[in-house]
């Protein structure tokens, strides 16, 4: 039998983090907690697992928060896609296939998937909500959710990211993130006339660039 419950906790070099317990269901969204847990199958509590990927609890307890309220997330998306293929006018018809019925449900199962991938790429408000943080915690989240394998946080993390920078400048994206730009003026000139080719409708006396 699966555990119910798993405990983690944050260990570096200079400290031993605080233990969240949190369920099996949602560590199951974790590709390295999955991974981590599979030789406990028949234990109905793991032992605290260890997280060495430099997070902090701050962003764990988030990141936490996230897992259990996308918890059932995929069955409720299955569900919602197999009431909607249902529906006969809903179905696209498998083409090609002539009369051959698991070619055909095959078919139909493959694009119940889809629908499913397209329903989870959703943003909902909770997780906009979720992303209304400073900067550097929006990158927090991002580099903790890769290391834990929690591939939906990460695409979340990085269109929030992809977001933020939209329309922006070159200088307003520097400030935005604290980069500082460390090209001479010489250098910048050698750059624009090194690599203008590969912007030709780049305005290289604009502002940004300077």
């Amino acid at each position: 039998m699966a555990p119910t419950h798993i405990r983690v906790k944050n260990v570096d070099d200079d400290r031993d983090g605080k233990v969240f317990t949190i369920t099996y269901q949602d560590a199951m969204q974790s590709g390295i907690l999955k991974d981590l847990i599979s030789d406990f199958e028949d234990a109905s509590f793991v032992d605290t697992i260890p997280l060495t990927g430099n997070i902090s609890d701050h962003t764990l307890s988030r990141i936490i928060s996230w897992l259990m309220i996308h918890s059932g997330d995929v069955a409720r998306a299955t569900e919602q896609v197999k009431e909607f293929l249902g529906n006969p006018q809903n179905r696209q018809p498998p083409t090609g296939l002539g009369m051959d019925e698991d070619a055909v449900n095959k078919a139909l199962s493959s694009q119940e998937r889809t629908l499913v991938a397209e329903k989870l790429k959703t943003l909902t408000p909770w997780d906009v909500q979720f992303f209304e943080v400073p900067t550097d915690e929006v990158f927090d989240i991002l580099i903790a959710a890769n290391y834990l394998d929690i591939q939906r946080l990460v695409n979340i993390a990085s269109q929030t990211v992809a977001n933020m920078i939209k329309g922006k400048t070159t200088e307003q994206i520097r400030d935005l993130f604290g980069i500082v730009n460390d090209f001479t003026p010489e250098e910048e000139d050698e750059l624009r006339r090194t690599e203008g080719w590969a912007l030709p409708h780049c305005d290289w006396t604009s502002e940004q660039w300077q």
